[in-house]
Order: C-alpha cells, then structure tokens, then sequence
C-alpha cells in the first residue's frame, strides 16, 4: 500500500495475524487476535508487535538504516494504544464509546452500524450491486 498523497517513496507492506471470533451466536460475543505482525516501511522504518498477553500490544519502531528504536509501542487493543515510555507515555488511541441502544443491534459500534448507511449524494457514484441497495438492508 503506498501512502495517498504521497509521491511513491513510501510502500507498506504487513502480514495478518489470527483473528478469533468467540461466542458468535451468543450474547457475550468477542474478538481475539493473536501472532505476530510486522509491517515494512519502506525504504524508511519498520514496526513490530508481538504478545502472549491477551489483548495486549507491544512493539517498537526502528530506524533501519541506524538500527536503532525510534519508538516504543504498547498496550491493550481492547482499552488503549500509547507511544513512548511508561508513565509519560500519550495514548494515540482509545475505543470509543459503545451507542445508547448498541444491544438492539447486534452489540455494533457506531461505526459498524454506520457501515451501511446509504448517503443520498454518494449513491448516484456507487455500482446497483452494492449491497447498501439491498432492499434487506433498508
């Protein structure tokens, strides 16, 4: 994937990890993944996380022509993601919080709830295949 807007000098490349989905057909559904991911910046930088923790996140970013750590990452993808050194670190990303009547649909967040919004003015750009115009997701 190259960066958009960017002039072509920076390519990422990752693998997938696991994802485990546990409990589908129940009330107390929840997502696990697991393994370790490396993406590739290239020519530039590399990051890394790997963890037998459950949900917890840490890695670092290295600088590969110097070889050294340029950052520290870590914590939980289901609480919070921070950047730098425990306890001056900044949180660069917190879950949002879950909607009012999320129960009603599915336990959804807002943005899985969102995903098949049909928004009048994009419509007329979109394909009649796409499943947003499927009477059943109305």
């Amino acid at each position: 994937m190259e960066r958009p807007g960017g002039d072509g000098a920076d390519v990422y490349r990752w693998n997938k990890v696991t994802t485990c989905v546990h409990n589908l057909f129940s009330a107390q559904r929840w997502v696990d993944q697991y393994g370790e991911l490396t993406i590739v910046a290239s020519p530039s930088a590399q990051a890394s996380y790997w963890s037998a923790k459950r949900h917890e996140i840490t890695g670092v970013i290295v600088d590969e022509r110097e070889g050294r750590v340029v950052r520290n990452l870590f914590g939980k993808w289901s609480e919070a993601f921070y950047c730098g050194v425990a306890p001056s670190a900044k949180c660069i990303w917190r879950p949002g919080t879950m909607p009012e009547d999320y129960e009603l649909y599915y336990g959804f967040t807002r943005f899985a709830m969102e995903l098949n919004e049909l928004d009048e003015d994009m419509a007329k750009y979109l394909p009649l295949t796409d499943t947003r115009f499927r009477p059943d997701q109305r």
